[in-house]
């Protein structure tokens, strides 16, 4: 490991704060956050009686601090919750249950892991609803996803030529195997897949699709027409390109669903593809959990369509679901909690007889149908909102089309849950904003509109 992964990550905080007092509290928030994750390196250090040291929580901690010492308008101390912050709040402090419930479990893992997702999840929201619940701030939040989409294509082209490697030249440690290292893409064709400084090339992938969904709807908008000299056109066509190149067919297919449910509302004006687009993921939960769906007949899909390594490895999440739903029905509430006690054992060796790969069977295996019914009502309940109080006709419109897109990328992302376990916190950010953007939506469409909310399109019912 180079030395000059201590400096970056110890004096990250100190960076944060001298951002809060150069410019603007909301660019420092979106840089701090966009910065961290796509250029800091993915080290972690242990601390006694705290939470790892990681770029997660390094950035969380700095974002507060200059919040707190250098926002003139102190809209940190000014946030009020609202019912709409509910699922947030179960999501965080279920884990305390899950430990009260689970008599085994110290009290203190279950605080332990509930600081953990407050930094992971809770924490990213509430910066996210504090600096982003208002149309103007929610485009620049969007245009800060295109700018980090852009900044990561030439890093993606050296990493489709040289393999990924980029993080051990720079920080000079690597984070995967070998065998990760080389996909097949579109018609077979094999090559490297880049990760740059992300975990995995699967975390690359989901990023290139954020980047390339929310370009592809400022241009179809008009929210924004060049960047910097260049047309929004060509920027989407060359994001699009490196979506591609990159590898990642699960983020690529969610692109493309996003832009043709998106081109889809545009056009017809009608908005029960959202409806069906957020309905997947509980479909799938619902199905999987109970094994009245096996998946089979989606491996023969992909075996005819795609490849049979593909398919094959779809399988092996499809058994291994299986057996940790098995599991999971043991303690359906509140879940087994930590510890590895969510994954099934073989009855003889007593050795783990199951990986777990999706974020929804590891969160019902931890923490159960409380703490996966509410990490998902998180990401589906703007996209229910907008469906339900904003009429069709202003989905496509410059100063709602950044609410719209990013509220759509959030369902598109639950569903990237289903078979991943990618934690994003500028997702989380970009959640945190929105939800207070449709929150403030509903109340105008009920003519409910408290003092202080943003001037907005008018909403008809």
């Amino acid at each position: 490991m180079s030395i000059f992964v201590p400096l970056i990550m110890f004096g990250w905080i100190p960076m944060i704060l001298l951002l809060f007092m150069l410019m603007p509290a909301r660019r420092a928030v979106i840089i701090g956050f966009i910065f961290a994750w796509l250029f800091l390196p993915n080290a972690e250090y242990r601390i006694p009686g705290l939470p790892d040291y990681t770029k997660m929580s390094a950035t969380c901690v700095g974002v507060f601090l200059g919040g707190l010492l250098f926002d003139p308008e102190k809209r940190l101390s000014l946030f009020r919750p609202s019912m709409i912050d509910i699922p947030m709040a179960v999501f965080c402090f279920c884990p305390v249950i899950t430990s009260i419930t689970n008599k085994p479990l110290p009290l203190w893992h279950g605080m332990a892991t509930a600081v953990e997702h407050m930094i992971t999840w809770g924490i990213p929201y509430y910066l996210g609803r504090v600096y982003f619940s208002d149309p103007r701030s929610i485009m620049e939040l969007g245009k800060g996803i295109i700018l980090g989409g852009i900044a990561y294509m030439p890093l993606c082209a050296i990493e489709l030529r040289i393999s990924p490697r980029l993080h051990k030249i720079v920080y000079g440690f690597k984070l995967i195997a070998s065998h990760q290292l080389s996909r097949a893409g579109l018609g077979g064709i094999s090559g490297y897949r880049p990760q740059v400084f992300m975990l995995n090339g699967l975390m690359c992938g989901m990023w290139m699709s954020a980047s390339t969904l929310v370009c592809f709807w400022y241009m179809m908008c008009g929210t924004w027409k060049k960047v910097l000299w260049v047309k929004i056109s060509f920027v989407f066509l060359a994001l699009f390109v490196m979506l591609v190149l990159c590898k990642a067919t699960g983020a690529l297919g969610l692109c493309i669903v996003g832009m043709l449910t998106l081109t889809f509302i545009k056009f017809t004006k009608m908005k029960w593809p959202i409806l069906v687009l957020l309905a997947l993921t509980p479909l799938y939960i619902g199905l999987r959990s109970t094994n009245v769906w096996t998946g089979m007949n989606a491996v023969d899909l992909v075996v005819e369509h795609v490849n049979a390594r593909r398919a094959q490895s779809l399988q092996f999440r499809f058994e291994n679901e299986t057996m940790l739903a098995e599991h999971a029905w043991n303690r359906p509430f509140f879940g087994w909690g930590g510890y590895s006690r969510a994954i099934p054992r073989d009855p003889e060796s007593g050795e783990k007889a199951t990986i777990a790969d999706g974020f929804w069977i590891i969160t019902l295996g931890q923490h159960g149908w409380v703490g996966v019914v509410s990490f998902y009502l998180i990401l589906l309940i703007p996209g229910l909102f907008l469906w339900k109080y904003l009429p069709a006709q202003y989905w496509a419109d410059p100063r709602y089309g950044p609410i719209v897109v990013l509220a759509t990328l959030s369902g598109l992302y639950s569903v990237d849950c289903l078979l991943n376990a990618m934690i994003n916190p500028v997702f989380m950010v970009a959640v945190g904003g929105i939800t207070g953007c449709v929150s403030v939506i509903r109340m105008r469409a009920l003519g409910h509109v408290p003092s202080r909310v943003p001037q907005m399109a008018p909403v008809a019912t």
